[in-house]
């Protein structure tokens, strides 16, 4: 029996260099081609062309919702502060102003008070110093209801007894294209009405 012994560090192949007429070429160098280049910059392109304008939707309407949310915490700020303070009416001989851009009235604590529009601000004035409330106003309305719910066209104020019950704020704010509506009821406290007889 015949044992045949194989270096195998003697065998190796041989990488081999092809000459062009651009010089050599190794094939063990790696790149790119002129093709591949191409098709690398159409596809950028097209994802550039179609991501772009939706990156931009989507960081405009990330503004939008930031600036309703702004107008919607400002909103609720100024109606809970003037529901706070217009349920504090002293009694119902204590309404000075009703109109449908002002009401002022005397609180329980003798301090008059008053919201009106001024602009496109909502001010607050506590025994004459204003200040303002809200901004941005667009439009703004106070309407009277009596104790059935119905508005009150011209409702009677002192030295008469009033004869609101509630009244209703409707305001719009708009800031960078947004408009954002509101509405509030307010029941006064301090006047008796038939419904509290019965209950």
């Amino acid at each position: 029996m015949v044992k045949i012994i194989i270096d195998k560090s003697k065998f190796f192949i041989k990488r081999s260099t092809i000459k062009g007429p651009m010089g050599e070429h190794n094939p063990s160098l790696t790149g790119f081609t002129l093709i591949e280049l191409i098709m690398v910059i159409v596809i950028i392109g097209l994802l550039v062309g179609i991501g772009g304008p939706v990156a931009i939707k989507l960081v405009d309407s990330y503004k939008y919702s930031i600036h309703r949310k702004d107008l919607s915490q400002s909103a609720e700020t100024a109606f809970r502060r003037m529901s706070r303070e217009i349920r504090r009416l002293k009694n119902n001989t204590s309404v000075i102003t009703a109109n449908a851009t002002s009401y002022s009235f005397v609180d329980i604590d003798n301090n008059t008070m008053q919201f009106q529009l001024n602009g496109s601000n909502l001010e607050r004035s506590y025994n004459g110093t204003a200040d303002t409330l809200v901004s941005n106003v667009s439009s703004f309305t106070f309407s009277y209801l009596d104790g059935n719910g119905d508005v009150i066209p011209a409702p009677l104020v002192s030295p008469q007894a009033t004869d609101i019950r509630f009244v209703q704020i409707d305001m719009s704010l708009s800031s960078n294209n947004n408009t954002v509506y509101f509405r509030t009821k307010i029941r006064l406290r301090n006047i008796l009405q038939v419904s509290d007889l019965f209950s």
